[in-house]
């Protein structure tokens, strides 16, 4: 089944819950638009990502090409802060991820659990 989101509103994030599975580089820049995307109508710049009913596959090259992306958007001016409570079977790649966008000066955190995510946002 190809990923879904679905954006919940709270008052200080946007959180997405995040279903289905995402492969390669395609699936995850067009997640990672369409989450901005959302952010933006919601005008929101803190983001919750609950991928802990998802499955997304990717690689290290993946990884590089989703951030040199997200630079190309120029994600890390727009003053997006970004945490991704990750499935068991993602937190390494998730773990990956966090570097890459934090090496390029984009606020990104991954947590194992919801209520840490939630306290890291909101601060």
């Amino acid at each position: 089944m190809p990923y879904s989101i679905k954006a919940v509103d709270k008052e200080k994030y946007l959180m997405f819950i995040v279903e289905g599975e995402a492969a390669g580089f395609d699936d995850i820049s067009a997640y990672a638009d369409n989450a901005l995307s959302l952010a933006f109508e919601y005008e929101r710049n803190r983001i919750l990502f609950d991928e802990t009913q998802a499955v997304i596959r990717f690689d290290a090259h993946d990884v590089f090409l989703l951030a040199e992306h997200l630079v190309d958007l120029n994600v890390a001016a727009m003053g997006v802060r970004a945490a991704i409570v990750c499935a068991q079977s993602n937190c390494a790649m998730t773990r990956c991820v966090e570097t890459a966008l934090q090496n390029r000066s984009i606020n990104c955190k991954m947590f194992e659990d919801m209520k840490s995510a939630e306290e890291w946002l909101e601060k």
